[in-house]
């Protein structure tokens, strides 16, 4: 006999971001606007759109661990210290956590969001899994992540874009899949043409 849940995966995220805008509403626009970009690129590998889809979900909870965190970290528009930074990396296995005990609805986005900050050479978080241990979709994830990131967060200066894909160039192979950033930049610089014109 089937178990039927009650709550849909709509009904789960929607859930989840109204506990996240109560702590952060910018972490909460970050976490769209990280879902609308990771969604376009992802069209634009062709990957299927099962995988698509849940790696638009992933996206919009891929900080939902920050609930965890002490609420004076997001109350302050300094640079972050480094103990605040070791801090706030906990924020993946706290995701992992919630998702785990309080919405097994979402269990399979939890590989996703828990190794969007591995990278490519071993050197990230909380795993240290390199290359082709991290899940595609938290490739995917990281760099529209951190693309965002620097187009303005915060506690920084916001970058034009030619600065941000050239950052995003220069971690391909250590931070980052190279393919996977090249294919990203030719992307973001080619709508960002069609955009200008």
């Amino acid at each position: 006999m089937a178990i039927y849940t009650l709550r849909t995966i709509k009904q789960c995220i929607d859930e989840l971001l109204c506990k996240l805008e109560k702590l952060d509403s910018y972490t909460v626009q970050h976490s769209k606007e990280v879902a609308l970009v990771a969604e376009l690129f992802a069209k634009r590998l062709c990957l299927e759109p099962e995988v698509i889809e849940k790696i638009k979900q992933a996206a919009l909870l891929h900080d939902i661990g920050k609930i965890e965190l002490p609420q004076e970290l997001f109350k302050t528009s300094e640079k972050l210290t480094k103990e605040k930074r070791e801090l706030i990396k906990k924020h993946t296995i706290y995701a992992t956590n919630i998702l785990e005990n309080d919405y097994p609805e979402l269990s399979d986005l939890v590989p996703t969001i828990k190794h969007h900050h591995e990278s490519w050479n071993g050197s990230g978080y909380p795993c240290k899994l390199k290359q082709n241990e991290i899940p595609l979709s938290a490739q995917i994830i990281s760099i529209v992540d951190n693309y965002n990131a620097l187009l303005g967060r915060c506690y920084s200066e916001a970058m034009p874009i030619h600065e941000v894909c050239k950052i995003l160039l220069n971690g391909a192979g250590t931070q980052w899949n190279p393919y996977l950033v090249y294919k990203f930049v030719k992307f973001i610089m080619s709508n960002s043409t069609q955009t200008t014109t």
